[in-house]
């Protein structure tokens, strides 16, 4: 493979944030863009300089691309990707991978058939304090976690409705089935994979037919137990919020980006209060222009292993498996809220052949 990449971007809304990011990076060309919105691919194009603009996939694989980015609805996700893959182009592909358990085994069949590589853009991943987490769980500090907890509220009434009124795919969305950047986390530094899950949720407190909160307990690999709440309608402040407890150490984000996390350990000598880490979303050693996706420096570190991943021609860190075990959860999650009963989680992982995961 050249080692300039050429890169096609799916969906101008999501999508420009990665258009400013691979614009920034050494290496990579984007070389043609594509939404539905002909006055936006319009705009993007004069403004940032690319050549080719488009209002389909089929259109813009046409370019000679090396990989694409689909930040497409999350419905269409599965179907873009397939058509990418068929075409012989990479894919990073937005959370969720699958909106529905039927869509699971073709995705893994077009990954699998295709020889191209295949990620799942789970940008949460890649903030500084969740690296920092997974360093220190690496080393041993936390010793064994046997439980962790992740948050996202965010209140999004705007968000459900376009300029002209009509309902976007958030209207529809089941907050637990957005689930990726909690449990993604938590799956990244652990190492470890829900295997059951109970789930409990309120609705039309806000909003007739809207969700207000789910609550989701799982049961890991390890036998740990794994907590996530995702809410988004609300009278709370929006945040993200984690936390690990070790059988040496505990640390607890807080509200991250309004909070310092906190860490405790009793191998601390006379420690007597909690710890206040300095650790943000953002790796103080970036470039300049790793902000530029939007999402602190998180996009610059994603995009940067997936190219890496490209150009050493393996798999990339989260792969297709990883992209189901992430994803999948928040769908079984939701049949248990439906049913009141726990329900088993398939076990993608354990299908992995030559596509390894691989540690950053």
């Amino acid at each position: 493979m050249s080692t300039m990449l050429r890169a096609g971007v799916l969906g101008l809304r999501r999508g420009l944030s990665f258009v400013r990011v691979l614009q920034a990076m050494d290496g990579v060309e984007v070389a043609a863009v594509a939404d539905l919105d002909t006055d936006l691919v319009e705009r993007v194009c004069r403004e940032h300089g690319i050549a080719q603009g488009c209002s389909t996939l089929a259109e813009l694989l046409q370019h000679s691309l090396d990989f694409v980015v689909i930040a497409t609805p999350p419905a269409l996700h599965v179907a873009h990707t397939i058509e990418a893959l068929d075409h012989g182009v990479h894919v990073l592909c937005e959370v969720p991978a699958v909106v529905r358990l039927e869509e699971c085994e073709t995705l893994l069949a077009a990954v699998e058939r295709s020889g191209r590589q295949y990620m799942l853009a789970e940008n949460c991943c890649y903030w500084a304090f969740v690296d920092t987490v997974r360093q220190l769980y690496a080393r041993g500090d936390f010793g064994t976690i046997f439980y962790s907890e992740a948050e996202y509220i965010h209140n999004i009434p705007q968000l459900r409705r376009d300029a002209q009124g009509q309902p976007t795919w958030r209207a529809t969305l089941e907050p637990i089935t957005y689930i990726t950047h909690s449990l993604g986390p938590i799956i990244w530094i652990t190492g470890q994979y829900p295997t059951e899950v109970s789930c409990y949720g309120t609705a039309e407190h806000f909003e007739p037919g809207v969700t207000d909160l789910h609550v989701a307990i799982f049961r890991m690999t390890d036998g740990s137990v794994a907590r996530v709440t995702i809410s988004f309608a609300n009278a709370h402040w929006g945040h993200h919020r984690f936390a690990f407890f070790g059988t040496r150490a505990s640390l607890d984000t807080g509200s991250v980006g309004l909070d310092e996390p906190k860490f405790w350990s009793p191998a601390l000598p006379n420690i007597a209060a909690p710890v206040r880490l300095p650790l943000g979303t953002n790796f103080p050693q970036a470039p300049r222009a790793a902000t530029l996706g939007g999402h602190g420096t998180a996009e610059w570190y994603m995009l940067q292993d997936f190219l890496c991943a490209l150009r050493e021609d393996r798999a990339p860190p989260i792969d297709v498996y990883d992209a189901l075990m992430y994803s999948v959860p928040g769908l079984c999650a939701l049949e248990a809220a439906r049913t009141g009963r726990p329900v088993a989680i398939p076990q993608y992982q354990q299908r992995r052949t030559k596509h390894r995961r691989v540690a950053r």
